[in-house]
């Protein structure tokens, strides 16, 4: 296993273990009553267990087995990370349905090729899905865009 994973983890760990500090700090509550610290503190306990699982399963690599960061591996996490931003962009003008939905679409077909069926259905679930609960159940106010939905 390479020096470089160990760190990487242990970088996060520490990460995790900060955001814990900080939130505790804001008095995580019970789960009956929670504070303001509650979710950065549950968030940063999952990423810390993360961090951990990651850091034993690495530790299980053999030294000959180490990941391979060749140039058209990368594409991958580059195209992402402006899909998301642009998703972030367009949120407030297109509105929440539209562009979670194409948003989805892009990350279904492109990212992760799935046949086209699958694609449309799983964008509309999730989609519906998550705006059903937010929009609807909880009463969220979701961004409505020039379109009105």
């Amino acid at each position: 296993m390479k020096k470089s994973v160990i760190i990487a983890n242990f970088i996060w760990l520490t990460v995790a273990l900060a955001v814990c500090a900080e939130a505790w700090r804001l008095k995580v509550g019970h789960v009956q009553t929670p504070g303001p610290g509650f979710v950065p503190f549950v968030a940063g306990a999952f990423f810390a267990v993360f961090a951990l699982i990651n850091l034993f399963q690495s530790w299980k690599e053999t030294k000959g087995e180490t990941a391979s960061l060749a140039p058209a591996r990368l594409w991958r996490p580059a195209v992402l990370m402006l899909v998301l931003f642009l998703y972030v962009g367009f949120f407030e003008i297109l509105g929440f349905v539209p562009a979670t939905l194409a948003l989805l679409l892009f990350l279904f077909r492109l990212i992760e090729p799935l046949s086209w069926k699958l694609v449309i259905l799983g964008s509309a679930l999730t989609t519906g899905t998550i705006y059903l609960l937010f929009g609807v159940i909880l009463g969220s106010s979701l961004p409505r865009g020039f379109l009105g939905f």
